[in-house]
C-alpha cells in the first residue's frame, strides 16, 4: 500500500465542498460542465477549478471532452459519506470495529441500510414479534454469550420446530455452553431435523437473520463482542447482506451432527 498516495487522497477528501462535488456529480448521471457545476454549488469558478482538478487527479471523478462526470470512485466516496451521516447514533461507530475478514462483505456494509443501534432487550423484543408473526428460517451465531441465549429462550419460549435452523458456533462457544445448566432450555423450541449445525474455529461478531429481519453485534475497539447493543436491519437488502456474512461464516467451518450434542437435547 502506498501510504504517501492514501494521505494524498484522505486530504482530498476533507473538504465539504469536494463532497459537495461528489455529490452533485453523483446526482447528475449524465455529467456536467465546469460552468454548471459552479452554478449548482454556487461557488466562484476561481474556488471551483482547484477543487475539480484535485478531484480529477486522484481518479475520484472523470473528466471527459469538457464534461466532469462520476466514476466507481465517486459512488465509493459518497456511499462512505452518505453511511456517516445516515447512522443514527454515530458513537456507537466510533467505539466499534466492523471485524470482519471479507473485504467485500466491508465494502458492502457501508452501502447499507441500518435501522439503528438498539439495547439488547429491545432487539430481542423485536426478534420475538418476527417469530411470533411466523416464519420459515432462521440464522444465528458466531461469538455468541450462550448465556444471555439461554436466558432469552427461559423468559421467551419460542417454539421453531417447523423452521429451518441453522446455527454457528464457534469452538471455544460450544464447549463452554455444553457445560451450562438449564443448556437444553436452548433446544427446546428446536427440532433437530431442522437445525444444522456448524463449528468455527474463531469469531469476532454475533449475529441472527431471518427472511425479514436481522441483528448484528460488534465488538468494541478492545476486541471484546458488545451485547449491549447491536444494529438491526429490516430492509431486503441489509437482510440478505447478513444472510452471506453467515454463509461466509459458515463456510470457514464446518458443519457437525446434532447427535454429538444430542445428550443435551431432550
Amino acid at each position: 500500500m502506498n501510504f504517501t498516495t492514501l494521505e494524498n487522497q484522505f486530504k482530498v477528501l476533507g473538504s465539504e465542498t469536494r463532497l459537495r462535488v461528489v455529490t452533485t456529480l453523483i446526482r447528475n448521471k449524465e455529467g456536467l460542465r465546469f460552468s454548471e457545476i459552479a452554478k449548482i454549488l454556487d461557488i466562484y469558478p476561481s474556488t471551483l477549478e482547484d477543487h475539480l482538478k484535485r478531484l480529477v487527479d486522484t481518479g475520484f471523478i472523470s473528466h471527459i471532452d469538457q464534461i466532469y462526470k462520476s466514476n466507481i470512485n465517486t459512488e465509493r466516496v459518497y456511499q462512505i459519506a452518505k453511511s456517516l451521516n445516515d447512522y443514527s447514533d454515530p458513537t456507537y461507530f466510533s467505539t466499534h470495529i466492523l471485524a470482519i475478514d471479507d473485504d467485500s462483505l466491508k465494502e458492502r456494509f457501508l452501502t447499507l441500510k441500518i435501522d439503528g443501534v438498539y439495547s439488547l432487550l429491545s432487539l430481542m423484543n423485536k426478534a420475538k414479534t418476527v417469530v411470533d408473526s411466523g416464519m420459515t428460517m432462521a440464522k444465528a451465531g458466531g461469538a455468541m454469550d450462550m448465556e444471555l441465549e439461554v436466558s432469552f429462550f427461559e423468559f421467551y419460549p419460542m417454539d421453531l420446530k417447523e423452521v429451518d435452523v441453522e446455527l454457528i458456533f464457534t469452538k471455544s462457544v460450544l464447549e463452554e455452553f455444553l457445560e451450562f445448566d438449564n443448556k437444553e432450555l436452548f433446544f427446546a423450541g428446536l427440532n433437530p431435523n431442522h437445525t444444522r449445525l456448524y463449528t468455527v474455529d474463531e469469531c469476532s461478531v454475533a449475529m441472527m437473520t431471518s427472511e425479514s429481519f436481522g441483528a448484528l453485534f460488534l465488538p468494541t475497539i478492545n476486541g471484546l463482542v458488545d451485547f449491549t447493543k447491536g444494529l438491526f436491519f429490516s430492509d431486503q437488502t441489509s437482510v440478505q447482506w447478513l444472510n452471506d456474512l453467515f454463509d461466509y461464516l459458515k463456510s470457514t467451518g464446518k458443519e457437525i451432527s446434532p447427535k454429538e450434542i444430542m445428550k443435551v437435547w431432550k
